[in-house]
């Protein structure tokens, strides 16, 4: 049946739909994070705050994984626009080709100027320090009497009782840590698996649990189910300011930024880049510290307090005590995979299927 819209006014119709359509697209933003109490601060201090800036939406979204990421790219079914990954995630992100470049003319050049090194890259651009540290009870280790290095922790007659590591397998190991434990931080890189599996058997017998979960190791030192463990620094922070009987040292942490990126195929790009801007913004960054996360953003410390200064992983004084991760050390050719990565999940199998 032909229209009874005259040629001229279907022509309007057709043309006040895409505009409407395409600025209706720009009102919302799908922003992917970790879940539990670590996106709870990105939403106060980001999400909440951008929206009622901009008046676009934060739709979130959690379940943050390499091969979600690229499952979503390969079958077109893009569901994010912006999600948060680590170091360790960038390189294989970037080899697997399933990230969309950040058109850095559309950021305002004066706050990406702001920025520590590294943070600014074609396809990521970094957001926070984090930092994985020996956490300890305060319980098992009072008055300073706590395992101060990775070498402590692996020593069992000085520092009794059970511990608990993420497993070998889970995006954040204890590789490097079972390194520093015979050489300190000068022994990490390069890489040399078979030095770490041997430390493995050695604290095999006093580790209670392998875990896949960041949560996991924090909640058994509260509980006492364990006296020492590998956790992120601003989990335990938040539980010792509720009052719980832990701590950690900054000594041998491992520290790596975090970033932002963009999935190949995302449906509100022009939303994402104003995003990933106002979160750059010293303002931001300044509240994101103050929940003890290292800021990236060089102009936020003017606008915070010492103390404030002193629980971030990236103060000075905190930095230079710890482990820079190079998530490159692990795209080194490996001796039965492709790369040491691939060599790591395959022994860490073996290893942890043994009696």
């Amino acid at each position: 049946m032909p229209s009874t819209f005259p040629t001229p006014l279907r022509l309007s119709v057709a043309i006040l739909a895409l505009f409407t359509g395409a600025t209706h697209a720009q009102d919302s933003l799908v922003i992917a994070s970790y879940g539990g109490e670590y996106q709870d601060v990105q939403r106060k201090v980001f999400f909440e705050p951008f929206t009622a800036a901009t008046g676009i939406k934060v739709i979130e979204a959690s379940g943050i994984s390499v091969a979600k990421v690229r499952s979503m790219v390969m079958t077109g079914n893009v569901e994010w626009d912006v999600f948060v990954t680590s170091a360790a995630d960038v390189q294989q992100l970037v080899t697997n080709n399933v990230l969309e470049n950040i058109d850095y003319s559309k950021i305002d050049k004066k706050v990406m100027d702001q920025l520590d090194e590294g943070a600014v890259q074609p396809q990521v651009l970094g957001t926070q320090w984090t930092s994985q540290v020996l956490a300890y009870s305060t319980k098992a280790f009072p008055n300073g009497t706590n395992p101060k290095s990775w070498a402590d922790f692996w020593n069992v007659s000085k520092f009794p009782g059970p511990r608990i590591l993420p497993a070998g397998s889970f995006a954040i190991n204890a590789t490097e840590q079972a390194l520093m434990s015979d050489g300190g931080i000068k022994a990490v890189y390069p890489l040399n698996l078979d030095k770490v599996y041997a430390q493995y058997d050695k604290i095999r017998p006093y580790v209670i649990r392998w875990v896949t979960s960041s949560s996991a190791v924090p909640q058994a030192l509260v509980d006492g189910e364990a006296v020492m463990g590998l956790a992120n620094s601003q989990r335990i922070q938040d539980l010792k300011d509720k009052g719980a009987p832990v701590d950690f040292t900054w000594n041998e942490g491992q520290i790596s930024m975090t970033y932002w990126a963009m999935p190949k195929g995302l449906k509100h790009k022009q939303a994402a880049l104003k995003f990933l801007e106002f979160a750059s913004r010293p303002e931001q960054q300044a509240a994101l510290a103050r929940h003890a996360i290292g800021t990236v953003n060089k102009q936020a410390l003017a606008l915070l307090t010492p103390a404030e200064l002193a629980r971030m992983p990236s103060a000075p004084a905190n930095f230079a005590l710890q482990s820079r991760l190079r998530p490159e050390e692990w795209l080194k050719p490996g001796k039965i995979g492709k790369t040491i990565y691939d060599d790591n999940l395959a022994r860490w199998l073996q290893w942890s299927t043994q009696k």
